[in-house]
């Protein structure tokens, strides 16, 4: 990129290549990316831990399976584009992670793609909490302990948090 246009924009160069390969792999795989994201938060997978073990399929299948929806995908659009391309493509990944070969290369992109969504976590989602969301559909019994510890509870419009978790 050009350095007239990063420093015009605000980023750095590394910041707006990334950002530009999620757009790219965001054209490819749609809202898989979002499903991947939120998978790797569940199992508690880094960006730097793609792709997920050989036992995921086991151990972790919602993980590898949302890890499969997009690197299917993003290995048949790498492979449909010319070498050229590719070349410019692999030119936006962060210097550590543009040599690498094989299957790698899939999760190097898929790394860089999913950095800003895995961390950046909007605080909104810390504020309220949403009787509806997973996570209380899915634990009774975690929403009563929260209950009792004062760090969550049911007013009329739903269950509200504290912000700050007492224990």
């Amino acid at each position: 990129m050009n350095n007239a246009v990063a420093d015009a924009i605000g980023e750095s160069d590394e910041v707006y290549n990334q950002r530009q390969v999620e757009q790219i792999v965001r054209g490819v795989c749609g809202s898989s990316l979002d499903d991947l994201m939120f998978a790797m938060r569940d199992h508690l997978t880094r960006p730097g831990m793609l792709p997920p073990a050989e036992d995921a399929a086991v151990s972790q299948p919602n993980l590898a399976a949302a890890y499969a929806r997009c690197a299917i995908p993003l290995e048949q659009h790498l492979g449909a584009l010319p070498a050229e391309e590719v070349v410019k493509f692999r030119c936006l990944l962060p210097w550590h992670l543009a040599d690498v070969e094989g299957r790698h290369v899939l999760a190097a992109i898929l790394e860089v793609a999913t950095w800003r969504g895995y961390y950046d976590l909007d605080l909104a989602a810390f504020s309220a909490a949403n009787p509806n969301a997973r996570l209380y559909q899915s634990g009774a019994a975690l929403v009563e302990g929260l209950m009792r510890r004062s760090v969550l509870w049911r007013g009329r419009s739903g269950f509200r948090g504290l912000g700050v978790v007492r224990c």
